[in-house]
């Protein structure tokens, strides 16, 4: 099953083996390995599919889609 997270600064991470691990631009070519996050235009926030129900969230040419919500964790809220 899968799981995101996106940390208390914006970036995002993916559940995968027994861990989240952080994710990093596809389309950086500076080499510094520039994070995926909330910064970027392409970063969407997640919502609730009105039709179908999941929950989505869309990032850069992808959409993750998931039956709850708990499957994403937005750590940003916490410190609100």
């Amino acid at each position: 099953m899968m799981k995101i997270k996106i940390d208390n600064r914006g970036n995002l991470h993916i559940f995968r083996g027994n861990e989240f691990k952080r994710q990093y631009c596809p389309f950086d070519t500076s080499g510094n390995f520039c994070s995926c996050g909330d910064w970027c235009a392409l970063f969407g926030e997640p919502y609730q599919d009105d039709i179908t129900d999941f929950y989505k969230m869309d990032i850069c040419k992808k959409t993750f889609s998931f039956s709850n919500s708990e499957n994403i964790i937005d750590e940003r809220k916490i410190n609100e």
